[in-house]
């Protein structure tokens, strides 16, 4: 909805869940934001209702978007993989928490570039975008997961191989792209 008089825009916010035959949770939230230069929207840090909103949807969303983004099946032993690899595996089958961060990053559909996002023979921006998402959705699933996903063994092979000092994998370790270093310790005992 558009209100060109003073450039603002109503949002609604609405989810509805069935969480069986009897019971159903929904929630909406309603709030308007003031469109600036180049129409992006300005002021919605300094708009209680919109953050409150935006949070509590998120928050709704969080069991739908999270629960089938685990991986199970093929996908549930994550293995080290190369750069490539872990590229064409998410690009196979995306969480759904990986079309979420890239829509939300982006404002596209992972669909609508899968040629661009494969073969970057020329412009790059689309894979970086897409692969920026896909690690960003592991990092994010990895307080989900109970162990390491495919980014964080990648990741954490990588640092492994450079030498990199113990603060330093400590720290990414935090931040969690890579496992921590009992993980990568059992890891290894658990291959001799």
């Amino acid at each position: 909805m558009n209100n060109s008089a003073n450039n603002k825009e109503a949002f609604v916010l609405y989810g509805l869940c069935q969480t069986n035959k009897r019971e159903c949770k929904s929630i909406c939230k309603s709030f308007t934001l003031e469109k600036g230069k180049n129409d992006h929207y300005v002021g919605v840090d300094q708009n209680e209702r919109a953050l409150s909103g935006i949070k509590s949807f998120f928050k709704f969303v969080h069991p739908i978007v999270v629960e089938p983004s685990r991986p199970r099946g093929k996908f549930a032993d994550n293995s080290v993989l190369s750069p490539r690899e872990f590229m064409e595996l998410r690009l196979i089958s995306p969480p759904l928490i990986l079309h979420a961060i890239h829509a939300l990053s982006t404002g596209r559909d992972i669909e609508e570039y899968r040629e661009e996002i494969l073969d970057a023979s020329g412009d790059t921006s689309h894979q970086n975008q897409f692969l920026a998402a896909a690690a960003a959705s592991d990092i994010v699933m990895r307080s989900n997961a109970g162990k390491p996903n495919c980014f964080q063994l990648m990741f954490g092979e990588c640092l492994n191989r450079q030498g990199v000092t113990k603060e330093l994998k400590k720290l990414c370790s935090a931040f969690q792209p890579s496992p921590s270093e009992k993980f990568s310790i059992q890891k290894r005992s658990e291959k001799c």
